[in-house]
């Protein structure tokens, strides 16, 4: 099934819509911006919770909690180097098989395997003042959790890109620093 997320930008609430190919609301995430802790959750069309996304934060790399009621927990770790290609693991609690997650993060596509057989693939488009992203799931597979779990690829690529840039407006301050003298 394929499924598209809109982020909705300008609000003091974070929120992506989820949808099917035919625009028809399936899902709403929402978290708010200004929090300490970075959580966001998955509320079905009547409002209940399909998941709960928390980041955990003390943690050695980036390290997301997706919580499902009545189902086992999951979570998702950014490898901690992979020259070639971005890498995460999601790891289910239980005996279920854990996921991998491969693609490359400056192109936004993302494929997620388990025992080597693709069950989802992600793919972000830009559209005007929006993110979008495609996310096309295989029948039998769990759609909130890869689709919790695309979130979060995001998330940590957000950060990433984000501390890129705190890290260019540094070097930018130093240099005029240095120019003033």
């Amino acid at each position: 099934m394929r499924f598209i997320i809109k982020e909705r930008i300008f609000s003091l609430r974070e929120s992506f819509y989820i949808r099917d190919e035919h625009g028809q609301d399936l899902l709403e995430v929402t978290g708010r911006l200004l929090s300490i802790r970075d959580k966001l959750v998955l509320h079905d069309r009547q409002g209940n919770e399909a998941a709960t996304i928390t980041k955990q934060l003390i943690a050695l790399r980036p390290t997301y909690t997706i919580a499902r009621p009545g189902l086992p927990d999951a979570k998702v770790k950014k490898d901690f180097i992979n020259i070639l290609r971005e890498g995460f693991t999601i790891d289910i609690e239980g005996d279920l098989p854990d996921l991998r997650i491969q693609g490359n993060i400056f192109e936004h596509n993302y494929t997620i395997a388990r025992d080597d057989t693709v069950v989802a693939e992600i793919s972000k488009k830009w559209i005007s003042l929006r993110d979008s992203y495609v996310i096309d799931v295989a029948d039998s597979e769990d759609a909130v959790l890869l689709l919790a779990a695309a979130i979060v690829v995001d998330r940590i690529a957000h950060e990433k890109e984000d501390d890129e840039e705190d890290d260019e407006e540094e070097d930018d301050e130093e240099d005029e620093d240095k120019d003033v003298q």
